[in-house]
């Protein structure tokens, strides 16, 4: 298995703690993240993690200038989750407001949520902004709770929420439509980066418990016929 450099590491664990790893640097970069982009760059970067991801789960991220997308997970996402996702990359991405170069990249939430759920007329308004929370704000990263604008204390009118997109949202919309393609088809996995990928999604994985006792059992088969002393990343 590769090793990973400092760098190298930062990219990994994005990739493991929001499934995205973006290649623009904005006021809120990390310093760390900052030289992680831009060791990105480098060819060999990106093929130690490629080598280090297959060797630990049999997956690869998809790349796209840079913009790194890795769904992991021991289950498929919902078809309803799939296609509040995907009905959400079309809406943002065909707003007026984001087909010129402006500096301002903020949008109603309102607006977005109301162009989903006329594609998704199974779920209400108030479901849909949720998920969306949930996959792009708090998961991928690829919106950002904007300040509200607060109507005048004398004039009646409701809080908006607006949400800044990402410089590299487009950029990540291709990876993701890629990876979930690919993820059509389950890769093939032995039974350590089974294994490996319980650890990284579950956090803990107990020995006896029933989703995970044959695939244990299966694991240590292995190591002991092929005399391994192995410790499981987590």
């Amino acid at each position: 298995m590769s090793k990973l450099r400092h760098s190298d590491q930062v990219i990994f664990n994005d990739l493991i703690d929001h499934q995205v790893f973006t290649s623009t640097v904005t006021t809120q970069t990390s310093q760390k993240t900052a030289t992680a982009i831009e060791t990105l760059k480098r060819p060999g970067t990106l093929q130690r993690i490629n080598h280090f991801l297959t060797a630990l789960i049999g997956q690869q991220p998809e790349n796209y200038q840079e913009n790194l997308v890795l769904f992991v997970g021991t289950q498929a996402l919902p078809a309803e989750t799939v296609h509040i996702l995907l009905a959400t990359l079309k809406a943002i991405i065909n707003l007026p407001e984001l087909q010129n170069m402006r500096a301002d990249r903020v949008v109603l939430a309102a607006t977005v949520v109301r162009q989903v759920h006329s594609e998704v007329t199974a779920c209400d308004e108030r479901m849909i902004l949720r998920q969306i929370n949930a996959l792009f704000v708090d998961q991928l990263g690829l919106l950002t709770l904007d300040q509200p604008a607060t109507p005048p204390r004398d004039q009646a009118g409701e809080v908006q929420d607006y949400w800044d997109v990402s410089p590299d949202f487009t950029f990540v919309t291709q990876c993701i439509v890629d990876q979930l393609m690919t993820n059509a088809t389950k890769p093939e996995r032995t039974p350590i980066q089974q294994l490996n990928l319980q650890l990284l999604t579950q956090r803990l994985v107990v020995r006896l418990h029933q989703s995970y006792g044959k695939l244990w059992f299966r694991t240590e088969q292995k190591l002991l016929n092929n005399g391994h002393n192995w410790v499981v990343l987590i």
